[in-house]
């Protein structure tokens, strides 16, 4: 019956009438071959997930060796970085370090040298003291022997002060290194007898 159907139908409603067939064959393989495909798909992801779990699927084991190897590679860096910083910290510590002993070996020589060249002056001022002063026990008759006080008196005109103006005595030392000075000169003066 659908031959005699078919024989009565217009060319372009024969052609629909296929587009349709195609149409519904096309559907069917589709879903037939989506159910398939989904089942394909499902079963290789199981196998895969059961695969990872004990370890034996190489794709993963491939990813987690090349993660592996850059984590090493990160882990190596930062200790080199950290060596790096810690080389750098131990050179500025050593310049500084070597800084400040040459600073204070500079210092600690130019004040020995003060120390050096203000003994040397003191000496030096000793010396000259000693050639100018003469401690012989002759007296030295230009010197005057001290007299009296009414001797000296009649000696003042005009009836001014009766007592010498004391001259004072003018130098860049101080009382407590005169006094070294004079200990030193009495303990060097020769004795006569």
């Amino acid at each position: 019956m659908m031959k005699v159907e078919e024989q009565h139908l217009t060319k372009k409603q024969k052609r629909h009438r296929e587009f349709y067939d195609r149409l519904d064959r096309f559907n069917r393989d589709f879903a037939e071959k989506k159910e398939r495909v989904y089942v394909d798909k499902l079963t290789r992801f199981r196998r895969e997930i059961a695969e990872i779990q004990q370890g034996t699927h190489q794709e993963f084991r491939d990813r987690v060796s090349l993660l592996e190897m850059e984590r090493e590679r990160a882990i190596m860096l930062a200790r080199s970085f950290s060596e790096y910083q810690w080389d750098c910290a131990s050179n500025a510590y050593r310049s500084e370090a070597e800084a400040a002993q040459q600073e204070y070996e500079a210092e600690r020589r130019l004040l020995l040298e003060k120390v050096l060249s203000g003994i040397e002056e003191r000496r030096k001022r000793l010396r000259e003291d000693r050639e100018s002063t003469d401690f012989s026990s002759e007296p030295d008759p230009k010197v005057g022997i001290r007299k009296g006080p009414k001797r000296d008196a009649q000696r003042v005109p005009d009836g001014k002060d009766k007592k010498r103006s004391k001259i004072p005595l003018i130098t860049s030392l101080k009382e407590s290194e005169m006094m070294e000075d004079l200990l030193v000169l009495r303990s060097t003066r020769p004795t006569y007898r």
